[in-house]
């Protein structure tokens, strides 16, 4: 018994953890939203989804340097994480970091807009392909430069 641990919450524990983390931070008690993250972090929580909660909570608080810390570290673990990456170029944005802001964001929508969903897979809770976003563009454009084309020919 002497070269145990104490057994890690099951994957169910550690989710209402975070619910019940994130249900602090709406009511602004960050303090113990922190805490809880923390504590779902050392039972063996997803490192980039807790860091980047982390970073969420840091923002609420107007703290941008902890903030970019947490989503600087949830990019380290999964780099393709595009919610960390947008809001890591929001607090680039809201600290003035011009340049930075820039290169984040665009590279938050290259992520995001990568042709591998293609296949219909699950993002975000809802079904999704590559031409999802750009259907109705496709469609704007198309009835443009008809009724250009009619109006010309008329």
């Amino acid at each position: 018994m002497s070269g145990e641990s104490a057994p890690r919450p099951n994957e169910g524990t550690i989710r209402e953890t975070i619910a019940r983390a994130d249900a602090l931070r709406e009511r602004k008690r960050f303090v113990e939203a922190v805490e809880l993250l923390s504590e779902a972090l050392r039972a063996g929580g997803d490192p980039a989804e807790i860091q980047y909660r982390l970073g969420n909570v840091y923002v609420d608080e107007g703290r941008l340097d902890a903030a970019e810390g947490c989503y600087k570290k949830a990019l380290s673990v999964r780099p393709d994480y595009v919610n960390a990456m947008h809001n890591l170029a929001i607090v680039y944005k809201r600290q003035g970091r011009v340049g930075l802001f820039v290169r984040t964001y665009k590279r938050s929508r290259r992520i995001d807009h990568r042709p591998s969903y293609s296949s219909g897979e699950e993002k975000g809770g809802k079904r999704r392909t590559w031409l999802a976003g750009r259907g109705a563009m496709l469609l704007v454009g198309a009835v443009v430069v008809f009724v250009l084309v009619w109006s010309f020919t008329r």
